[in-house]
């Protein structure tokens, strides 16, 4: 049954649908990282205040970053105020990160994370641990004009 999954994707891919992909669980997340450091290109993020609740999901996301980093991965984020951290301590991890972070208001914080990148919108639900990712141009297309006109109405660095 997966294989024909996957011919009914490759399929859809051909006749212009949308690829859509769902994983799960730990190792669903971790796939979805695998993917973005396999693509290589520079990513826009919605980051959700749900992302560091699991002592499991922040190990992966912080080996994570640290690979994305070494391949030269450039991140815009748009997020949460942080009171967890200095704000010298966040820009120099920031640095390190090649992040480049905006600060939404409270009213706007999201649960679920969503991540552009190449062509492709992964969308992932933190309290169940559900991956969503869409591959098509004009999903993407979509994805990435929301963020970049929020990116840029946002005065807020920090």
């Amino acid at each position: 049954s997966k294989s024909y999954g996957m011919l009914c994707s490759q399929f859809n891919i051909l006749n212009g649908k949308p690829h859509i992909k769902f994983l799960e669980g730990l190792d669903g997340l971790q796939e979805m990282y695998n993917d973005i450091l396999d693509e290589g290109q520079d990513i826009k993020l919605f980051r959700s205040f749900l992302d560091h609740k699991d002592e499991q999901v922040t190990k992966i996301l912080r080996e994570h970053m640290k690979k994305q980093a070494t391949k030269g991965i450039r991140v815009k984020m748009i997020g949460p105020h942080r009171n967890d951290v200095t704000l010298e301590e966040l820009k120099k991890k920031d640095i390190e990160r090649l992040v480049t972070r905006k600060t939404i208001h409270e009213g706007f914080l999201i649960p679920s994370q969503v991540i552009v990148y190449g062509n492709k919108v992964s969308i992932t639900d933190f309290k169940n641990l559900i991956i969503t990712i869409i591959e098509n141009e004009c999903v993407k297309d979509s994805f990435e004009r929301m963020f970049d006109y929020t990116f840029d109405n946002l005065k807020d660095t920090y």
